[in-house]
């Protein structure tokens, strides 16, 4: 809230990115508002958003504002718990296995992104995406943008790519 990152806002209509919003220094209640905006205020579409940290609060206020919200912890448990550490891991990794068949936005700092996150392994074979704070002292910037869109196509109850027959938002 009010830091150095960037909130990104991401919609899609089945496996294309038909719009996006970069945010900077916005409260949590604008950011809820611009996402509800962005969902053209439509309780059908979801709205899928980190729940970590002060995404909690985007959380609350979509919830008032009758929006269908997916709150999502990135630090949280994943679907594939063998393969993967984390949500974020499994957000990653799962869409890095599918992305020839997205269309997302030819962005400079998207695309940086996406191809500089680095990774290792774990002692139990899982692959693990570096930390924040490492990407962001070699990029000079938290991966932001990288992280909107994969929220955007993760499905929470599969662990995996959305299904692209539906609108979605990430934020």
């Amino acid at each position: 809230r009010f830091g150095d990152d960037l909130t990104t806002i991401y919609k899609r209509q089945g496996p294309k990115v038909i719009a996006y919003e970069k945010l900077a220094r916005a409260d949590t209640q604008e950011v809820a508002r611009r996402a509800w905006d962005m969902a053209g205020r439509n309780n059908g579409v979801r709205i899928k958003v980190d729940d970590d940290g002060v995404g909690g609060g985007v959380v609350d206020k979509l919830r008032e504002l009758g929006a269908a919200v997916v709150p999502v912890h990135n630090g949280g448990t994943p679907f594939d718990d063998t393969r993967f550490t984390t949500v974020a891991d499994e957000m990653w990794f799962g869409f890095a296995e599918r992305v020839n068949t997205a269309d997302i936005p030819d962005d400079d700092d998207l695309m940086a992104e996406l191809a500089g996150r680095l990774y290792k392994y774990t002692p139990h074979d899982q692959r693990k995406i570096e930390p924040k704070e490492d990407f962001r002292k070699r990029y000079g910037r938290s991966p932001d943008s990288a992280d909107g869109l994969l929220l955007c196509f993760y499905n929470p109850q599969q662990g995996q790519l959305s299904r692209f027959s539906a609108d979605r938002l990430g934020l």
